[in-house]
């Protein structure tokens, strides 16, 4: 159950929080609505991904010392009025999630079904274990804010505690280890790139 039931209520009651945003002039956006400390390093891979592959970025990061999970807002409350605007115009979103579990594993959802069989396969072909996503993480409404894009449909990653862990050197994604890029590991970069290969695969069947 999350503490706030909008984007509009937290920001009213909470300060420790910020929005970075990088605009590539880019029909792709890649999010971590929930990053920072809330499901942490998900702002790490969103970054990665949107900078290979020339993508827009947007996070909301968590910034308290503990407890971030009072600043999760589920993604089909989320009314933060510049990424629903930005969100509009863009043809390709890819939203990264995490979730807990001690097994490192991904799941994949949303309602862009070439996108999402693109992106299994290619993180199953780089050695990534990778299923489809459970109904109470699927980011199948149309109310979620994935899927609030020019055509209706994105793509939601939810990656395990685990997996986003392996993320990072020693295990350790600490907000002061994940932030170093020096302590992202190569299986940081395999998983971005698979994204990046699915998401030029994407746009060429698009043409």
């Amino acid at each position: 159950m999350d503490t706030y039931k909008s984007m509009t209520e937290l920001v009213r009651n909470e300060k420790d929080w910020m929005i970075e945003t990088q605009d590539r002039n880019s029909k792709s956006l890649i999010t971590a609505i929930h990053g920072g400390g809330i499901e942490c390093g998900t702002s790490e891979l969103a970054l990665l991904v949107a900078e290979l592959s020339n993508a827009n970025y947007f996070t909301f990061k968590g910034l308290k010392p503990k407890n971030n999970r009072t600043l999760h807002v589920t993604s089909t409350n989320y009314d933060n009025p510049n990424l629903l605007y930005w969100n509009q115009f863009m043809n390709v979103t890819i939203a990264v999630h995490g979730y807990s579990s001690n097994q490192a594993n991904s799941y994949i959802g949303g309602l862009d079904e070439r996108l999402i069989s693109l992106i299994t396969h290619n993180l199953k072909v780089s050695g990534f274990n990778v299923e489809a996503a459970p109904d109470r993480i699927a980011g199948r409404e149309i109310n979620n804010i994935t899927n609030k894009n020019a055509y209706g449909m994105g793509v939601q990653i939810e990656i395990s505690t685990q997996q986003r862990k392996e993320f990072f050197s020693r295990n350790d994604f600490s907000k002061k280890n994940r932030e170093n890029t020096h302590n992202w590991t190569e299986d940081m970069y395999y998983y971005a790139n698979a994204i990046c290969a699915a998401l030029n695969d994407r746009k060429w069947v698009e043409t």
